[in-house]
């Protein structure tokens, strides 16, 4: 498995977390804490393989996963505060 296809799978394997987590939009529950951690550990470690000079992506790839990393981590952490849904 390439490293792409290996993101990939992972991203897929937290999104699938993140929808069985899903309570419809009451208060945040241990399932959707846990998935939300989750997804975001995954996508710190993606923004530190990008970073690496030798991850093999262009520089407009790199900076664009790295930027929808930070939406991603700004995101999580308003949800943990209850700042957004």
């Amino acid at each position: 498995m390439s490293l792409a296809e290996a993101q990939a799978f992972r991203l897929t394997q937290c999104a699938i977390a993140l929808n069985r987590a899903d309570d419809g939009g009451g208060p945040i529950g241990k399932a959707l804490t846990s998935a939300l951690l989750d997804n975001l550990e995954t996508w710190i470690a993606m923004k530190t393989l990008v970073e690496s000079v030798s991850c093999g992506y262009d520089n407009i790839t790199k900076s664009n996963l790295t930027r929808l990393c930070t939406y991603v981590f700004d995101k999580t952490i308003a949800c943990r505060d209850g700042i957004a849904p």
